[in-house]
């Protein structure tokens, strides 16, 4: 008999917000950027619906982007709490009390964040298909995929938390600001690895577009959408030149093998009396 658990298990990151400094709640959740195909499913509709600027989020809502596209969410009215979602993600948001966003479900995809709102002693969660870990820190991303999970911290620090599939704890270890981990399905947190100049950029180039479309200015053609199409497009090649190599050599190995049957075909007709 299946153990429901084996199904049910989820990494959870759970962002605790250790800054005294830091006051207020999550309030509202509210699209404020959204850049190609973007829809929302809400809790009580199994119907997607197309969403963009403007659209509001309740509790249980799903939000999904389509390939090269993304959205920048805020959680909060004083629209400091920001969060994007890139492209290929599926992410759904919820509220542990009425009107305050505190958890999200990370199904698949990528997102960044950087919470500069929240009250010291509020937890954040995000629950991915993986074991359950715990976070501490303000900016940070996360990207989880069928075969692993990883948290990357820009700003601030990190705790993190596994789980296996009984969640039982595996292990536990803080993750320091420039500093990112592996975490591979219901497995322990592989080791710590400096975060990339260029990853480092990204974050930079978030935070900045962010702020331009919490300000309400569009910034369509960005160089951060932009570098990230081109990535993806690279990748892309580099995958289908692979397949197209494999297949040409899949030809001219049964080329060779039809030349030596030929071969040998003809040297046994010229043998026969």
């Amino acid at each position: 008999m299946k153990r429901p658990y084996a199904i049910t298990a989820a990494v959870v990151f759970t962002f605790v917000l250790w800054a005294c400094s830091f006051i207020g709640g999550l309030h509202a959740a509210e699209i404020i950027y959204a850049e190609g195909i973007v829809q929302v499913q809400a809790a009580s509709d199994k119907e997607w619906k197309k969403a963009g600027r403007g659209t509001k989020l309740s509790s249980g809502d799903t939000l999904r982007t389509a390939r090269s596209s993304l959205a920048d969410l805020v959680l909060d009215d004083e629209k400091k709490n920001t969060v994007r979602v890139q492209d290929q993600t599926l992410l759904v948001l919820y509220s542990s009390s009425a009107g305050l966003f505190d958890k999200c479900g990370l199904n698949s995809g990528k997102i960044y964040a950087n919470i500069e709102n929240v009250k010291a002693s509020l937890t954040f969660e995000v629950n991915t298909p993986s074991s359950v870990v715990g976070v501490r820190g303000t900016g940070w991303s996360v990207v989880s995929d069928k075969k692993q999970d990883e948290v990357a911290v820009f700003k601030d620090r990190v705790n993190v938390k596994a789980f296996d599939a009984r969640k039982n704890l595996l292990s536990e270890i803080t993750v320091a600001e420039g500093q990112k981990t592996l975490i591979e399905r219901f497995k322990t947190p592989g080791r710590l690895i400096q975060v990339s100049e260029r990853e480092m950029r990204r974050w930079d180039q978030f935070r900045q577009e962010v702020s331009l479309h919490v300000e309400g200015k569009n910034t369509a053609s960005s160089e951060f959408t932009a570098q990230m199409r081109n990535e993806q497009d690279a990748m892309e090649k580099i995958t289908e030149t692979k397949e197209e190599m494999l297949e040409d050599s899949k030809e001219r190995r049964i080329e060779d093998i039809r030349e030596k049957q030929e071969s040998v075909s003809t040297s046994s007709s010229d043998h026969t009396y």
